[in-house]
């Protein structure tokens, strides 16, 4: 008899559909990403979509953080997870695929670091389970 695999494998999406959170237009910190009451998450996976890139006085690309917590304010247990580094030019996407090794974590947000004066204006959408 074969063994029944009941977990999800490497790279395999579980979520459910209050798992499943987004932010259009964003310039500068996303809105913070509520995973729900009672349902923190451990298992993150985001896209992130860079709608538009605006080369300024920067020459390094785009980078953005991905952070958890268990607050709203970003105060309590804050954890940097991943981060994605995109091209210097406009209509690209990224995906990342995280884990929160220590916690499960309620609030999700995407702080971008941007060099010199360029500008972004990004679009992300986040899975959690």
């Amino acid at each position: 008899m074969a063994q029944e695999i009941t977990s999800p494998l490497y790279g395999q999406q579980v979520s459910d559909p209050d798992g499943a959170q987004a932010a259009a237009d964003q310039t500068g910190t996303s809105s913070t990403l509520d995973f729900g009451s009672g349902k923190p998450r451990n298992r993150i996976q985001v896209h992130l979509f860079q709608k538009t890139f605006t080369a300024g006085t920067g020459a390094n690309r785009p980078q953005y953080q991905i952070q958890v917590a268990d607050d709203t304010g970003f105060a309590t247990n804050l954890r940097r997870i991943g981060f994605l580094e995109m091209p210097r030019f406009s209509n690209c996407s990224e995906y990342r695929h995280c884990y929160v090794p220590d916690r499960s974590s309620r609030y999700c947000r995407i702080v971008p670091t941007l060099d010199g004066t360029d500008t972004i204006n990004y679009d992300v959408k986040v899975l959690g389970s």
